[in-house]
């Protein structure tokens, strides 16, 4: 979805996609759950900083990770890639996507490990 939008509406696309999509995503999060905001308030308070820091952070990560994926795509010339919809090509997808799924649930696994492990994620 990402080069779609960024052929479509350029930089300025991809800024809105990330404030509509990845805004609401965690907006969603805290609604959803109360995890979110007592782990705000508790690193806020361990930290002696104002929450507004960390919601701060919080933005230049979800910005960042975006930007970076759009740089990515732009500089290997990905943006422009046209699917194919050849049996290969659809299987190297499947286990492409199998591959990301995999390396992201074992650095989110390790990462709330590690997390947990600490002064303040052990409270």
């Amino acid at each position: 979805i990402i080069p779609s939008i960024y052929l479509f509406g350029g930089w300025t696309g991809m800024l809105l996609y990330i404030v509509a999509v990845g805004g609401s995503t965690v907006v969603l999060d805290f609604i959803i759950s109360p995890t979110a905001s007592k782990n705000v308030h508790r690193i806020a308070n361990f930290y002696s900083i104002p929450k507004s820091y960390i919601y701060s952070l919080m933005a230049a990560n979800l910005f960042g990770a975006n930007i970076l994926v759009t740089l990515i795509l732009i500089l290997t010339n990905s943006i422009d890639a046209k699917p194919s919809h050849d049996k290969l090509s659809k299987v190297l997808l499947l286990r492409n996507i199998a591959i990301n799924l995999s390396i992201s649930e074992i650095t989110f696994t390790l990462g709330h490990a590690w997390l947990h492990r600490t002064k303040i994620g052990g409270k």
